[in-house]
């Protein structure tokens, strides 16, 4: 039968495999595990310390596994804990009386120290049976474990932290990717550090690429990097990027969005864009001023024409009525409304109704007929004084450019 090892060289090896442990909770087994062989206890339990409490990690022995010791919780500030006093005190503590800790009636409880004046927990062994000799094991077993125990849990957290800061940059890259807009990020230069596949199809292109796309890339980078210095400079007129499309060459409108990004991030700092493609939306705007322009020549034109034909109706002597095509009358000139209106009053009404009369019906004459143009007289009366008189009528209809 092999000699057992001497007690330091045992301490040596066991913080050996702490170090070479695949996990945290594995190097917590292992103490567990290893206090019972050291000490000759029937159970052991390690407990560390997270926030205001002591949380069983790790147990071995008769009765004892790590699920029944995760489900230990010891406030630090229990003074009836021989646990809790051990790591208040730094020192052993022997529990008291009827108290019991994961199953062990009667414990020796000897505080685990960590990297520098922080302590990772506490060693729990059953007491039951232990000389001096095994006490002592077990108090330099956490003396010389504890600070490997720490620095295991601590590689293991910034090993999680890493892969969850890689998983995360991962998806934000994946999102930046599937973005429509171009993404890009700037140094102090304008040089461009990162961008996404929209923004290398205008910007980067690669060597064996035809020499018209390496050009229009070339040019797009000038446009860039200008646009970005007047705009650094507070010389900028507004934030539309015009660019070449390298796959058709037709002219593109990009609007820009400039953010710096947080200090550190870069040594030199570094300023995140994205471009919004305007250009559907500038061809819009721009036919849609054009449309409007167009509206408001042809309003001021109308407006002169019916001026000129104001002008033209007030200063001829002849009456001259404008019906629509119901045959009301929607415009007079003064010699008209002298014989289609009356003020009230002024007993001429009768007149006023015998002219409507005889005018309407001779318009409805025209619609019924299909004419565009037609003559023929009428028999009128005067409202001033009555008396009636035969008038020659030329009526003609007046067609828009759809022909109604």
């Amino acid at each position: 039968m092999a000699k057992p090892l001497p007690l330091p060289q045992q301490l040596l090896a066991l913080v050996d495999e702490v170090h070479r442990a695949p996990t945290c909770d594995r190097a917590m087994s292992l103490l567990a595990q290893r206090a019972l062989a050291l000490t000759g206890s029937g159970r052991a339990l390690v407990l560390v310390r997270r926030g205001g409490d002591l949380r069983g990690v790790a147990a071995a022995g008769e009765g004892m596994a790590d699920d029944e010791a995760r489900g230990v919780v010891v406030p630090v500030l229990d003074v009836t804990s021989a646990a809790a006093r051990a790591v208040r005190d730094r020192a052993p503590a022997e529990s008291g009386q009827g108290e019991a800790l994961g199953g062990m009636s009667g414990y020796l409880a000897i505080p685990l120290p960590g990297t520098g004046d922080d302590l990772l927990g506490a060693l729990a062994v059953e007491s039951a049976g232990l000389d001096e000799g095994a006490r002592e094991a077990a108090v330099q077993l956490a003396e010389h474990t504890g600070p490997a125990l720490a620095r295991a849990a601590e590689v293991e957290r910034l090993r999680a932290a890493a892969t969850r800061a890689e998983r995360e940059r991962g998806l934000l890259a994946a999102i930046v990717e599937a973005l429509p807009e171009p993404v890009l990020i700037t140094g102090p230069a304008n040089r461009i550090l990162l961008e996404n596949r929209r923004a290398a199809v205008l910007f980067s292109a690669k060597d064996e690429d035809a020499t018209e796309l390496r050009r229009t890339g070339e040019l797009n980078n000038l446009l860039l990097t200008s646009f970005l210095t007047r705009a650094a400079a507070g010389k900028g007129t507004g934030r539309e990027l015009n660019l070449v499309d390298p796959a058709g060459g037709k002219d593109l409108v990009f609007e820009v969005l400039s953010t710096p990004l947080p200090e550190g991030l870069y040594d030199e700092g570094a300023t995140v864009s994205v471009l919004r493609d305007v250009t559907e939306l500038k061809g819009a705007s721009t036919e849609l001023e054009h449309q409007f322009r167009r509206v408001r020549q042809g309003e001021a034109k109308a407006r002169r024409e019916r001026d000129r034909l104001n002008v033209i109706l007030e200063n001829v002597s002849d009456p001259i009525l404008v019906t629509d095509p119901d045959g009301s009358v929607t415009m007079m000139n003064r010699e008209a409304e002298r014989l289609f209106e009356a003020s009230a009053g002024s007993g001429a009404a009768e007149q006023v109704a015998r002219n409507h009369e005889s005018f309407a019906g001779f318009v409805g004459e025209l619609g019924a007929a299909g004419e565009s143009t037609r003559s023929g007289q009428l028999r009128l009366a005067d409202p001033a004084t009555g008396a009636q008189f035969p008038a020659e009528v030329v009526s003609c209809k007046i067609l828009n450019d759809g022909g109604e």
